[in-house]
């Protein structure tokens, strides 16, 4: 709980806060973990950085938890109207169907900043999670 009280961003740019996160998994897991950051980085609102941050720190967590995946990958992007972020695994397809709140808490902080977000599970393909919010 501490953790997600903490404000893990202050005084950090977002794109080096979410690498922060991957550099974690890659070491906690082992996986190989890919971060790409698309367009030109620029602060955010606090809130959409903080949501962001989660989303990768949760989606980051399924991975560990649940996926059993090899290989996932991360990516940031900037456009002109809009931030997205996805994660991608090439795991068991464990997402949505789990028993925790994770992704609902996910859903519903999202959508209190104006974004949307599409979760993909395939069966013994992995996961998609992506999120986009309008800037």
């Amino acid at each position: 709980m501490a953790a997600l009280r903490a404000a893990p961003i202050k005084n950090k740019p977002l794109p080096t806060a979410i690498g922060d996160l991957v550099t974690e998994c890659r070491v906690i897991t082992g996986l190989e973990v890919q971060f790409d950051l698309l367009g030109a980085a620029r602060s955010l609102n606090s809130q959409v950085e903080l949501t962001l941050y989660r989303v990768a720190q949760e989606g980051l967590t399924n991975v560990r938890k649940h996926a059993q995946a090899t290989r996932v990958e991360v990516a940031l992007v900037y456009d002109n109207s809009k931030v997205g972020l996805s994660i991608d695994d090439d795991g068991q397809g464990i997402g949505e169907t789990s028993n925790g709140y994770g992704l609902l808490g996910l859903r519903e902080r999202v959508q209190l900043v104006g974004g949307t977000i599409d979760i993909r599970i395939a069966p013994d393909q992995g996961c998609r999670l992506e999120v986009e919010i309008p800037t």
